[in-house]
């Protein structure tokens, strides 16, 4: 960190860059030492499916920890305080999944994939819509991997909401996660949505084959 700030110094002396470039830069260095400190081992990548999730079905990653039954998701069991929404599709069927945890939301939602259509291609095509209406996009790479962090303009006092896109590619599948509240704040350093999503579970042979939705079904009782 004090190697990347050094170098930050000695490009505004030589280039004296504006006041957006430097926080450009300073975002940048942040998000870099954030993957050093949460990094097991900073030399060796995480692996998807073998040190952490999200999990598909027939892996064993997620051994050991409570889940809720949701058909296409088995989520990590909410606790008492938590509220679980279920969210409908055009043809009534449940599609996603939001649960609410004090004043962070975190929606999930699961998608059949293949090479051509995964989290690196939506996440482009995410990031062009949400500027093409008139709101704003980067990528930031988090706890979950490359996400999207967003602001968009909404009919509210302040004019805009903040929202953090998380995605990952498993074996045949895409699970998206979408971080509304106070948990994608910029400033915010909260785990609790990272770990539900990767500890979240997708089990695509849920519902038919043909399906690029993987449907849910509500929990139950």
């Amino acid at each position: 960190m004090e190697e990347v700030l050094s170098l930050l110094c000695a490009a505004i002396e030589r280039q004296r860059l504006t006041d957006l470039q430097v926080e450009q830069l300073l975002e940048d260095a942040e998000s870099i030492s954030l993957q050093v400190l949460e990094a097991k081992d900073p030399l060796m990548p995480i692996t998807r499916g073998k040190d952490a999730g999200p999990w598909d079905a027939s892996e064993t990653g997620s051994a050991g920890i409570s889940l809720m039954d949701l058909g296409g998701l088995k989520i990590p069991m909410p606790s008492d305080h938590d509220e679980i929404r279920m969210e409908a599709g055009d043809g009534g069927a449940p599609v996603a999944v939001t649960v609410v945890h004090g004043s962070t939301a975190l929606q999930l939602q699961a998608f059949r994939s293949n090479p051509s259509r995964n989290w690196a291609s939506v996440r482009s095509e995410l990031s062009e819509s949400i500027k093409a209406s008139g709101g704003k996009a980067k990528e930031w790479t988090g706890p979950a991997g490359i996400e999207l962090r967003v602001d968009l303009p909404v009919a509210r006092p302040s004019g805009h909401m903040k929202i953090r896109m998380l995605g990952c590619d498993g074996p045949g599948w895409l699970l998206r996660g979408v971080i509304s509240g106070d948990g994608a704040a910029p400033s915010s350093q909260d785990t609790w949505a990272y770990n539900l999503f990767s500890d979240t579970v997708v089990h695509p042979e849920a519902c038919a084959y043909e399906d690029v939705v993987i449907y849910l079904r509500p929990p139950e009782n």
